[in-house]
């Protein structure tokens, strides 16, 4: 039954009747976004896999899979799960400027934050990172988040170059080595910004102070707490040997996915070499970027399948070799940032 006061009340008081109803809209639009992200996500995920199976001879990729060394698949998967240990090192580094943290507390949170990248859409897992180490050490999200965003840069900068060395391997057109000239032209010019934010941090801290003193009181310090903020995250750039140590971090990383990729193919007995699986490492860092679905999943596969037909490997057997090699590289790390995520439970650290 309706209550006739509340009724009466809202009458008399049509302010809060449309703040209601503005509140129903957002709730509203806020579903519609939702949905249709979802819908994007999932249209994404059935293109991408039909393209990749389509045409498939069922028997040669069974047949391919049965031939297959899983002890050798099992290294690759143990391989490309250590490297997230480099990861938290590295991470580790960025951050010391800012607070000094244990290499368990490091790897917690970014272990959950590649956990959460695999089961929710469009990256989200990054700010999931952010938050939990923000809860967990007091640390800004805004500093945690510039250093995801100048990590994400260094491994940029490394998997470019680890294009260029698999691009002079193969008979590429000109067209892509100028994208990926391009690219690296981006990546450097962002990494150079950076690391002169750092170094004139001085005289660039007093022209926006003297831009802020024109704005209202309120709105200048909302604007100095964030580019402080962004400023511990670019800290690190201030010590070169702090910086030689995460660029050093940064190609251990990639090189001991591209050892985990290439014991994948030895695995499905592809003989790629090393520009073959410097090709497939680009693609797969290509197929989990390029995505709004969970962990990459059909930009994966197709950019793997397709960057294999360079290398003459059959497409049957390219496409199931996309699919356990994507396995391999994120169902481990499902497992222990599941895990992780149990133990920490991060879903409780609230956003205050």
């Amino acid at each position: 039954m309706n209550d006739p006061d509340a009724g009466a009340a809202e009458s008399a008081c049509p302010g809060r009747r449309l703040q209601k109803q503005s509140g129903m809209v957002r709730d509203q639009v806020s579903k519609t976004k939702q949905y249709a992200g979802l819908l994007v996500a999932l249209t994404t995920v059935v293109v991408c896999l039909w393209l990749v199976f389509r045409d498939i001879d069922w028997e040669t990729a069974i047949a391919a899979t049965r031939r297959a060394d899983i002890g050798l698949l099992a290294l690759s998967a143990l391989v490309g799960l250590a490297s997230f240990s480099l990861r938290a090192l590295r991470w580790q580094l960025m951050l010391a400027p800012v607070k000094r943290i244990g290499h368990f507390k490091a790897y917690g949170p970014l272990i959950i934050g590649f956990f959460a990248n695999a089961v929710l859409p469009a990256r989200a897992g990054e700010v999931v990172r952010a938050h939990v180490l923000g809860r967990q050490e007091g640390i800004s999200r805004v500093t945690a988040l510039t250093s995801i965003v100048v990590e994400r840069l260094l491994d940029a900068a490394v998997l470019l170059v680890v294009a260029v060395i698999a691009i002079s391997g193969q008979s590429l057109g000109s067209s892509v080595q100028g994208r990926v000239q391009r690219i690296a032209i981006v990546v450097v010019v962002l990494l150079g910004v950076a690391v002169l934010a750092v170094m004139f941090r001085r005289q660039l801290g007093w022209a926006v102070n003297t831009l802020l003193d024109r704005l209202p009181a309120g709105f200048q310090q909302r604007v100095r707490d964030l580019l402080h903020h962004i400023g511990q995250g670019l800290s690190f750039f201030a010590r070169s040997g702090r910086v030689g140590a995460v660029i050093t971090l940064s190609i251990g990383v990639w090189a001991v996915v591209l050892l985990s990729v290439w014991l994948a193919s030895a695995g499905m007995h592809l003989d790629l070499g090393f520009s073959g699986a410097a090709l497939v490492l680009a693609a797969t860092a290509v197929g989990m970027v390029v995505t709004v679905a969970p962990g990459g999943m059909g930009t994966f596969e197709l950019a793997v399948t397709a960057a294999l037909q360079l290398v003459q490997v059959p497409w049957d057997v390219a496409a199931i070799y996309s699919v356990i090699l994507h396995v391999l590289q994120v169902v481990p790390v499902m497992i222990v940032g599941a895990i992780t995520a149990a133990q920490t439970r991060w879903w409780e650290l609230r956003i205050r």
